[in-house]
């Protein structure tokens, strides 16, 4: 994308706050999960992760858990995890108006039929489209690093907030 046809970053940001309000809530019986699992990576960083999901797993139950993964590391998850119910979203969107606004409209109306109890980052130097998606899940608990993203605190320079404590 060239730089004359970029958004500029107040645009980017106020389109990216949009797109991560959640969606009106329907009054149908939702399902509900004990933990939501949230490894969108390359291969490489989802297999040195391999050890931690089967920790993770073991601790919540595979069947109470849902798997985010990325578009790459999805076959490998199918074997690795085969009793781990999965939900497979792009590994990067950079452009907010054409790759995270259509992500919404396919994703979160599916996402939003599920409450977690627990929901588990493990995704640390986040994007912009990965705080977005982290957004549109409903959880009680967020473990991850930093604060949880919302709408009123993307995290549009790619940079975590790190505890003082990191």
């Amino acid at each position: 994308m060239t730089a004359s046809i970029r958004l500029p970053f107040w645009a980017r940001r106020w389109l990216a706050r949009r797109l991560a309000l959640p969606l009106p809530r329907k009054k149908t019986l939702r399902q509900s999960r004990r933990a939501a699992i949230y490894k969108v990576d390359r291969l490489g960083d989802f297999v040195l992760a391999t050890g931690a999901l089967h920790t993770l797993f073991r601790h919540f139950g595979a069947e109470h858990c849902r798997l985010i993964v990325s578009e790459v590391a999805a076959p490998l998850a199918a074997v690795e995890f085969p009793t781990v119910e999965r939900w497979v979203i792009p590994a990067q969107a950079a452009q907010v108006w054409r790759e995270i606004r259509p992500l919404r409209a396919r994703l979160a109306p599916i996402w939003t039929r599920e409450k977690f109890t627990h929901l588990v980052c493990l995704r640390h130097a986040r994007a912009l489209h990965h705080d977005v998606t982290l957004s549109w899940l409903d959880a009680e608990e967020w473990h991850g690093l930093g604060k949880r993203p919302g709408p009123e605190s993307l995290n549009l320079d790619n940079r975590p907030e790190l505890p003082a404590d990191y």
